[in-house]
């Protein structure tokens, strides 16, 4: 007969040492003030890079960081173990099959044996000493378990950068303005997740039957919450947080499924928290007090109210060519033109502005008309994102908030005026303003009238007198104008230089900028399947896209040829319709830029029909994907195709060439491989770093005794 007590006492003598040791483990784990950064990346290693980067530049405290590869492609594989291998503090963890955000985490965690941790999504950019707020917060009271700082783009935690307000210059005043109360919050947010080691040591990883994403980080609140810890929000701490980079277009029904799981285990406690939470309101007052610090006159342009009182809503575009004529002497009559271009010319000018600068250049603004998706202004966006992440203060100004569209990596918030008069008398300070459509250019003169104290800048993206047809002399007269005007004006094409110094003007050229990161191949067999697929852009109210051309090459393939399927994107099905068309294709509507690769590498070949191309970026981004390309022969193309080469070429508007070049490259495999196989490396000179590099050492260097002559 065996005692029940005896065996109690036998379990305890074994289980005691052991309960002993495992405490001993934790409380050394949780004594290590080396914090622990997991970083789940899926591809997307444009984003991955920033993030990567700024957690190099900004974070002070010393820290482990493991990379967490959850089945990404080579390419992207490839950088991330460079990346890890060449520094000390990083480790490369790499999920053989896809696991999720749930997986990759639990894996990233489990892989940091000691020390706090903190869950960081690939789409955040971090600032200055984020990582040491972080963990002043915690160590501000020992019954905090989870913490998350403020955002750009979170459900409960965020704070909108003002107008004209880089990212690096929110986070810097908000953390002027708050008096750190470290308020509760019902559930920190996964995009920056901190837990405590003990909160770890307690609960473990996530729970997995939340599979791949979403609620998970929700759930792991709860049950801390319920463990007696507190959640809270580091009310001193901004990072930028793209949003939706990695499970774009997939939160419907896993979302609704994962939040079915959350609500029976804690709706009736989750829903009393939340309604307290939203009483409280522990962020309003931050919120307005940040607000606050805007001036009165910038306005956001993701506010109705600001579409309403703008009376900058000139339409610009081609077919409204008697606006534009009848805006620029209301904008920059004749007596101010004429004295724009003579002040450069004065000494005493020159001279004031070496003296302010120094050839530093710190300031700088882009004037756009219109904040559309096309490709003059992401080249914008990505000049000014880089501009901004090499330290300097960039605004962008709006000119006509019509058509606004929102550009969630943008790195700063765009301002937008009421009138002409707000924007000429409220106009930041600036080192450099550049213009970025001629029409901004008249802006541009209106505002140095006012404000003499910048040098202005014209970032010339295509030769926009061939906008309109030889007939409409006025307007490409007023257009070629503004060439003339600044003597800083710069493009990316030799081509566009070409055009432009033919009129007599000057120009520099300065390297195009291409994602390389982001418009590489994927690892997609579509391309080799049939049907082949035939890629092209489409925009019927752009007339130098040539959509006359498209229209009859398309409808002739798609007559003859049984074997292809036709892919369009630029534009939405009722812009088609609206133009007549009625060819069969499948059509993308406007792509964000992120989405662009995953189609150029399902396609066999991109067709591009332009009259005319200032630098034929799609055509570049197709190539750097390692597409086959049937283009026309026109502008700076020639920069980077070669006939026969890495791309089939013919003449603007010539049908049957077009028609039988595609034929050709689907009908010839060899062919087909030897464009794909040489497209990339034709383009991998554009890389866009190197180009902004080359950009600010311009804007320096045209502050530069050399251009300056000093008494």
């Amino acid at each position: 007969q065996v005692s029940i007590h005896r065996a109690a006492d036998d379990f305890e003598q074994i289980a005691e040492p052991l309960i002993t040791y495992r405490e001993t483990l934790i409380a050394r784990g949780c004594a290590d003030t080396v914090c622990n950064i997991i970083v789940p990346i899926f591809n997307q290693i444009s984003a991955v890079r920033n993030c990567l980067e700024s957690l190099e530049a900004f974070t002070d405290h010393p820290c482990r960081v493991f990379l967490v590869d959850d089945g990404s492609d080579n390419y992207t594989a490839t950088y991330l173990r460079k990346f890890a291998s060449s520094r000390e503090n990083y480790t490369y963890v790499r999920n053989e099959k896809n696991l999720g955000f749930v997986g990759s985490v639990n894996a990233g965690m489990s892989a940091a044996g000691s020390g706090d941790i903190v869950l960081l999504n690939s789409d955040t950019i971090v600032t200055p000493g984020w990582l040491t707020k972080l963990m002043r917060c915690a160590a501000s009271d020992p019954s905090i378990g989870i913490i998350s700082p403020l955002t750009t783009r979170s459900s409960h935690l965020w704070i909108r950068p003002n107008p004209g307000e880089t990212i690096f210059e929110t986070a810097i005043n908000i953390e002027k303005i708050a008096y750190p109360q470290y308020p509760e919050v019902v559930t920190p947010e996964g995009w920056c997740f901190y837990i405590r080691r003990r909160v770890y040591e307690t609960l473990g990883g996530f729970d997995s039957v939340y599979g791949r994403g979403y609620c998970e980080e929700s759930d792991y609140s709860m049950r801390a919450m319920a463990n007696g810890w507190r959640t809270v929000c580091c009310d001193d701490t901004f990072i930028f947080h793209e949003g939706m980079v990695t499970f774009k277009g997939q939160r419907g029904e896993r979302y609704q499924h994962n939040r079915k799981l959350f609500d029976y285990r804690w709706a009736p406690y989750h829903q009393k928290a939340y309604a307290g939470f939203s009483t409280r309101n522990p962020l309003g007052r931050l919120r307005r007090r940040h607000r606050a610090m805007a001036p009165a006159s910038w306005n956001d342009p993701g506010d109705e109210l600001a579409h309403v009182l703008a009376k900058n809503q000139t339409d610009v575009s081609a077919k409204h060519q008697k606006n534009i004529l009848d805006m620029i002497p209301e904008v920059a009559p004749d007596s101010v033109i004429q004295s724009f271009r003579q002040q450069f010319e004065d000494p005493a000018f020159r001279r004031r502005l070496w003296e302010k600068t120094r050839g530093e250049v710190h300031r700088i603004v882009f004037l756009v008309q219109q904040m559309e998706p096309y490709g003059g202004i992401l080249s914008m966006v990505q000049l000014a994102n880089d501009l901004i992440q090499m330290g300097l203060d960039v605004k962008v100004i709006v000119l006509t908030p019509k058509k606004y569209h929102e550009f969630p990596g943008l790195l700063t918030r765009p301002i937008v005026y009421d009138d002409s008069d707000s924007l000429v008398n409220n106009f930041p300070q600036a080192d450099v303003v550049v213009a970025t459509l001629w029409t901004t250019v008249y802006f541009m003169v209106a505002i140095f009238a006012h404000q003499p104290d910048f040098l202005p800048f014209y970032f010339v993206q295509d030769y926009e007198p061939d906008f309109y047809p030889v007939r409409e002399s006025q307007i490409r007269k007023q257009i070629e104008q503004t060439y003339h005007l600044t003597p800083y004006a710069f493009a990316k094409t030799p081509w566009i230089c070409e055009k432009v110094r033919a009129l007599g003007a000057e120009i520099t050229q300065v390297p195009p900028a291409l994602d390389l990161d982001l418009f590489y191949p994927r690892d997609i067999t579509a391309k080799k399947t049939a049907p082949k697929k035939i890629l092209t852009l489409l925009r019927p109210q752009t007339p130098q896209r040539g959509f006359d051309t498209a229209v009859k090459v398309l409808k002739k393939l798609h007559e003859t040829r049984q074997d292809i399927e036709i892919h369009v994107f630029g534009c939405d099905d009722q812009e088609l319709q609206k133009h007549g068309f009625r060819v069969p294709v499948i059509n993308h509507g406007i792509v964000e830029n992120s989405d662009l690769p995953d189609i150029y590498s399902q396609a066999y070949v991109f067709a591009e029909f332009s009259n005319f191309h200032g630098f034929g970026r799609t055509i570049a981004e197709a190539m750097a994907c390692e597409c086959a390309c049937v283009i026309t022969d026109s502008g700076g193309i020639s920069f980077f195709a070669r006939h026969e080469e890495n791309a089939l070429i013919a003449p603007p508007r010539d049908v049957n060439g077009l028609f039988l070049l595609i034929s050709r490259v689907c009908d010839n495999e060899d062919l087909h491989r030897q464009l794909c196989a040489n497209a990339r490396q034709s383009v991998l000179r554009f890389d866009h770093k190197h180009s902004a590099q080359k950009t600010l050492a311009f804007f320096r260097k045209s502050f530069s005794t050399e251009y300056i002559p000093l008494p």
